[in-house]
């Protein structure tokens, strides 16, 4: 008799852990809301941490809270307990009184402050570390941490990490890796799609100067960061209706939605005086040659940026004139 129970837990289990990986699955490109509320509710959970740390060092930590099924976010600067949490380890499963007080404290952070057990893993995918908090509500039973737990939250681990891979190579179809503005895919993209639909567009066409020079003299460590310094001035000007966009090499564009002639007037000032606070950090100054054009009803969206681009080339010739080459 005792083995038929056994025989019925073993099963029972057993069918629980393939509806969970179906489950996972199924749900594995939804939004993450999705995800985090199908896994609190197979691992009796009461909240989720999911910490991302890329090279930038810059952690994007998200937070979801079951009873009031909310997903929340925050960034912050990567600092000592942080890196602790990205420590390569197996999947561990602590209760309240071995409970690190680094993990606690997060968990302050995030209003809570009750809870009985958590389990713990982490891992890298594409150059991004990750580390998984699950908080759990009650205690489990060893032979269950042991057993069917681990085998849960190895799935779990699984469908983290595919996730990322999915979400990262999302990305990268959308955007230049080195300067975070769109790429000229997406560029083509909202041409074909999205601008011919709009009441009227300004066009900013940007090329930095001497970047082959910088290249050649100082190695493309030294070009990649007068590129960087080039990004971060056009990113002043983006927004939902502003598109920023590195279109190879050298060359951006920064395109205004239904924008007016003195909106578009007032961003290539904003964006002149942003270039002067960022060059005047130090290092080696990045110069840009600009070229605005405007178009209201019933234009072609490379006519504009064709009259941008002529009158960035003749930006061009004016400051080089003015250093004298």
């Amino acid at each position: 008799m005792q083995d038929l129970t056994q025989l019925s837990k073993d099963i029972t289990s057993y069918e629980k852990l393939v509806q969970f990986q179906w489950n996972l699955m199924e749900h594995l490109y939804d939004e993450p809301i999705h995800l985090f509320r199908l896994i609190c509710d197979y691992m009796e959970c009461s909240n989720i941490a999911l910490f991302l740390c890329d090279l930038s060092v810059i952690v994007q930590s998200y937070w979801y809270d079951r009873e009031k099924d909310e997903l929340m976010e925050r960034k912050q600067n990567l600092d000592a307990p942080l890196v602790k949490l990205f420590r390569k380890e197996k999947i561990k499963y602590f209760e309240e009184e071995e409970i690190p007080a680094g993990v606690s404290g997060y968990a302050e952070q995030w209003g809570v402050k009750e809870f009985a057990a958590y389990s713990f893993f982490n891992g890298e995918v594409n150059h991004s570390l990750y580390t998984v908090i699950l908080y759990h509500e009650k205690k489990k039973e060893p032979d269950v941490v042991q057993g069917l737990e681990k085998f849960l939250i190895s799935n779990i681990q699984v469908c983290v990490e595919n996730r990322m891979y999915y979400e990262s190579m999302a990305y990268e179809s959308q955007y230049d890796i080195l300067t975070k503005l769109y790429n000229r895919r997406s560029y083509f993209m909202r041409s074909r799609e999205e601008y011919p639909l709009l009441d009227s567009i300004g066009v900013l066409y940007f090329d930095v100067n001497n970047l082959k020079m910088i290249n050649d003299c100082y190695g493309h460590d030294a070009g990649d960061a007068l590129i960087q310094k080039a990004a971060e001035s056009i990113r002043c000007l983006t927004s939902e209706t502003v598109h920023g966009y590195r279109m190879g090499g050298d060359e951006f564009i920064v395109v205004a939605m239904n924008c007016t002639q003195e909106e578009l007037n007032e961003m290539l000032d904003r964006w002149e005086k942003e270039l002067q606070r960022i060059n005047a950090k130090g290092g080696e100054p990045c110069i840009i040659a600009v070229g605005a054009a405007f178009a209201g009803e019933g234009f072609e969206i490379e006519e504009v940026c064709q009259l941008a681009d002529k009158r960035m080339y003749r930006d061009k010739k004016l400051k080089k004139r003015a250093v004298g080459y």
